[in-house]
Parts: structure tokens; C-alpha cells; sequence
């Protein structure tokens, strides 16, 4: 989406487009320099906000923009770049940043066991430097992490061939050579530099502050719609488009289209209780069934349904009526109904007693 063939074509049309921008070729310096603009003016970002379901307002992002312009293939326009740092990206990927840190810490120090029967030792310095070198390049913490290491010697005197020793017996010092970690250091400096770094990413548009304002951009594209969860359910155990077996082309093309209307099924579902949660600032309960105290304001449409299954009708044919039950129904798949903007009595209307024609038979 965001390549600049992609950009210029929609900007040839005369549309819009927002989008994230990929880390290649001279992007990563580029959002480099950007970051630490930004860093540099701290006080100045514009802050994103949102508000708690209690009202709180709670800042989720931060950043600033700067313009460019862009040239491709005789097409040229004016492109604003987002420069935005995500608070729970940033959080996640400090929290990872230590996570690796430590692992690769225990990885250094493990490296050059004690003495001991099978422990391997290492006895060249090159294996010590390439081996410590693929850990810290393993756990992406090059430059963040120091190690020191020294050469240790143990000669020991030995008999030469076979036999009891005397004092005219021939003998020779074999000299042992290991080398041990003796210690790892972080780098303070470039660790709170590259945990500033955290939680960064760049944007693109074309469109006007005037139409897409910094916060509406960010906004936006947090609560985009993303394609590729359509894809994920026809591959998932509902739809299950694959494997396909059939064996004529009109087979072929039908059962696409005929999935993709449960596709479009669920994604409707989906997008009313969800719109309706956040009309109503609230959320649903009883959705999970490892927690059924869990909450949550962005239901799938997969346990919207999966919670309906447990609602029964029973009929109970007797010899001058018939009598339809409804169990099951809950609190529950009340709360379902309603964030669907279905009536509340969808299922416990089917609950009656019908009078029943001497002449007839139960079903089968």
C-alpha cells in the first residue's frame, strides 16, 4: 500500500491514501534523524487522546509532523510524513528490549562453564568472540551489551610413555589454555537511547490537515478495518475454504462466493455490536469460557455466535397440545440481542403452547 507507485496512482486519481511507511532503503536513517527531531522537542508533540469508559481521558499516542515532496514517473505531490510514537507499542517493546537483554546476559555468561566433567571448554580466543558475537547478534542487543573475557593457563607436569615414575623417568609440563567470561555489562547510554527509540512509526498522506487532522490520522488508522481477518476466516475452522474438493469449474467458482457471504455474515455482525458497544461506552461479559467475568468492548463475531449455541428449544408433543420451551437464554445472550439491534424477545417469543389436531403426528 504504501509504495510509491501505489501513492503516486492514488494521487494521480485524485483521492486520498494514509498509510504506514515501510523500512527500506534510506527510510530508517531518514526516521532516525525524524525520532530524535522530535525527542529534541519533547514539549512541543501533539499528544492523542482517548477516553476511558468511565470518561478519563488517556493519552495512547505522540508525535508530530513534517511535509515533503514526492516525484514519481511525472507525477509529483506534497506528502505529510507522521512521525507517531504508539504508548502500548513503546511499552511492549521496552518490556522486550529487557526480555532480550537478560536472556542474552545468561547466554554470555553460560557460555565458558566451570571445570567439570562434560563441560566443554573453549580454547581459542576467535571461538570466544564469534560465538559471544552470534549471541548478541541472536538476541538483537549488539552495542547494548559489553563482555569481558580472560585467558587461563594450567600446566601440569606428566610422564612420558607408560609405567611407574622414578626419578631417571623422562617427564614433560602439558600447558592447558581456556578462556572464561568473567563478566557482562550493559550500556547504559545506548540502552536509554534505543528505548527512546521504542514504539516509533512513520505515516504517509496526501490529504490536507484541513481534511485529516494529526489526531484524526492516528485515530483513524488504529481502528482501521483490516482485510486480512476476511482472509483468516475463509481459511479458519468455520469456513474452512481449503481443502477444496471439487471437481467441476463452476464448483470452483461458486463455493468462493458462496463462503464469501458468511464472510460478509460475520464481518456485519461484527461491525453492529461493535459500533453499538461504543455508542453505548459500554462492554459484554460471557464471551469467554475460561473467564466469564472478562469484559470486552470489541467482541469477535466468531463468540457473538458461539455463545448463542447454548440456547435450546424443546417440544414436547402431549395428547392435546403442544408445548415449545426455550432454555438456555441468559443475561447474557440478552445483552448479544441488544448490541445487534435485534429484539429482545427473538428467542423467548418462540416459548407457547399450540393446541394440537387430534390428527396429528409428531414429526420424525
Amino acid at each position: 500500500m504504501s509504495a510509491l507507485a501505489t501513492r503516486a496512482a492514488i494521487s494521480r486519481a485524485g483521492h486520498s491514501y494514509l498509510a504506514p511507511l515501510s523500512q527500506v532503503g534510506d527510510l530508517p536513517e531518514q526516521m532516525s534523524r525524524w525520532v530524535k527531531e522530535g525527542l529534541a522537542k519533547e514539549g512541543t508533540l501533539r499528544k492523542v487522546l482517548i477516553q476511558d469508559e468511565d470518561g478519563t481521558p488517556r493519552q495512547i499516542a505522540r508525535g508530530y509532523e513534517v511535509k515533503r515532496s514526492c516525484r514519481y514517473e511525472g507525477e509529483s505531490w506534497e506528502e505529510r510524513v507522521l512521525v507517531v510514537q504508539s504508548k502500548a507499542f513503546a511499552d511492549k517493546e521496552r518490556h522486550n528490549l529487557e526480555e532480550r537483554l537478560q536472556k542474552a546476559e545468561a547466554a554470555l555468561l553460560a557460555l565458558t562453564p566451570p571445570i567439570g566433567r562434560g563441560k566443554r571448554q573453549i580454547t581459542q580466543e576467535a571461538d570466544v568472540k564469534s560465538r559471544a558475537e552470534a549471541i548478541l547478534k541472536k538476541y538483537r542487543v549488539t552495542g547494548l551489551l559489553a563482555y569481558t573475557y580472560e585467558q587461563q593457563y594450567k600446566r601440569e607436569e606428566k610422564l612420558v610413555g607408560r609405567g611407574r615414575g622414578g626419578p631417571n623417568r623422562e617427564r614433560q609440563m602439558i600447558e592447558q589454555v581456556r578462556y572464561q567470561i568473567t563478566g557482562v555489562q550493559r550500556q547504559s547510554e545506548a540502552i536509554e537511547e534505543e528505548k527512546a527509540m521504542a514504539g516509533w512509526r512513520l505515516y504517509c498522506t496526501n490529504a490536507p490537515q484541513t481534511r485529516l487532522t494529526f489526531e484524526q490520522a492516528v485515530l483513524e488508522y488504529r481502528n482501521e478495518y483490516r482485510v486480512e481477518r476476511d482472509f483468516g476466516r475463509f481459511k479458519g475452522d468455520r469456513l474452512v475454504i481449503a481443502p477444496m474438493f471439487v471437481t467441476r469449474e463452476d464448483q470452483i467458482v461458486g463455493l468462493p462466493r458462496l463462503l464469501s457471504l458468511g464472510v460478509r455474515l460475520l464481518t456485519l455482525i461484527e461491525h453492529v455490536a461493535r459500533r453499538t458497544l461504543q455508542q453505548q461506552r459500554s462492554t459484554i461479559a460471557g464471551l469467554y469460557l475460561d473467564s466469564p467475568r472478562k469484559t470486552t468492548k470489541a467482541p469477535t463475531a466468531e463468540r457473538l455466535l458461539r455463545s448463542l449455541i447454548h440456547i435450546k428449544l424443546i417440544i414436547m408433543y402431549l395428547q392435546d397440545r403442544i408445548v415449545y420451551q426455550v432454555e438456555g437464554f441468559s443475561f447474557v445472550h440478552e445483552r448479544i440481542l441488544e448490541a445487534l439491534v435485534l429484539p429482545s424477545d427473538l428467542y423467548t417469543s418462540l416459548a407457547r403452547t399450540v393446541k394440537r389436531d387430534s390428527q396429528t403426528t409428531p414429526a420424525a
